[in-house]
């Protein structure tokens, strides 16, 4: 019997026994929180560093090409090219085509390949709303660029003809352009927190 009692005096008490499971499951909670926020963490920064990084910096180049043609011009991209359509200005309209082939188609087309390499990095459905629409208005613009070319070769302004200088045909439409750089620029800015999913 003095076995049993010895026994029984070592083994804990039912307090000490809520106390170390409560403690166990206190400590393993805590574990799994900080490891559920450092993957959270690593996912903003990927979105960061892979995605959106690169995506601001396209963009305020992208904005710096616009704002140059802007201050040379003396308006908007816009209201220029219904000027050009209106007044029939073809050096002007062979100088808007040049500038885009050279400065900003290559800007877009590195977005659509960020796009396309980092998709994985678009967590949230009003994101992904925006980049279908850029990537919509991409491959849109570049469908115009084919009516500048003819026997394979860009259209010189001695080949224009009037559907050359109709405002649709000019690629001058950068609503959904600003629409995306307000959404990348916001995300951005914002380090990436309102994609958390």
């Amino acid at each position: 019997m003095s076995f049993f009692k010895n026994i029984a005096g070592t083994l804990p008490t039912p307090i000490s026994v809520v106390f170390a499971a409560g403690s166990w499951a206190s400590v393993n909670w805590r574990k799994s929180e900080i490891n559920t926020l450092e993957k959270r963490k690593a996912g903003i920064e990927k979105r960061l560093n892979e995605l959106y990084g690169p995506l601001y910096g396209n963009r305020m180049l992208f904005r710096a090409s616009i704002g140059a043609l802007e201050k040379k011009v003396g308006t908007s991209v816009s209201e220029h090219l219904k000027e050009v359509e209106r007044k029939r200005l073809a050096s002007e309209l062979e100088n808007w085509r040049d500038f885009y082939r050279s400065q900003l188609r290559p800007l877009d087309i590195k977005v659509n390949e960020l796009i396309l390499l980092h998709s994985d990095c678009i967590v949230d459905e009003e994101s992904m709303a925006r980049i279908k629409a850029f990537a919509e208005k991409s491959a849109e613009n570049n469908y115009t660029m084919e009516h500048w070319r003819a026997d394979g070769e860009w259209d010189k302004r001695s080949q224009f003809d009037s559907k050359d200088f109709d405002y649709s045909n000019s690629n001058g439409d950068m609503e959904e352009h600003e629409l995306f750089e307000e959404h990348v620029l916001s995300t951005y800015r914002g380090k990436g927190q309102r994609s958390l999913t």
